[in-house]
């Protein structure tokens, strides 16, 4: 724990760069998830590149809330 402390005091700009992009990994792995079924739509029609990706997601969006 020591070589860890010593290692961001003699390091910072690298330890804030790594805290930064662990703490916009984070926020994007929980505010991109769709909470309902019409997030869930809305977001698979946006993202489809094919009809069948979207029937497929459309599908995943109904079993997934239960709809």
């Amino acid at each position: 724990m020591d070589n860890l402390i010593v290692w961001i005091r003699t390091n910072q700009t690298r330890a804030a760069a790594i805290a930064l992009l662990l703490g916009a990994l984070a926020y994007t792995q929980l505010a991109n998830k769709p909470r309902n079924l019409e997030d869930c739509l809305l977001k698979v029609s946006r993202e489809a590149k094919t009809e069948e990706a979207a029937t497929l997601g459309n599908t995943t969006c109904k079993m997934k809330f239960g709809e």
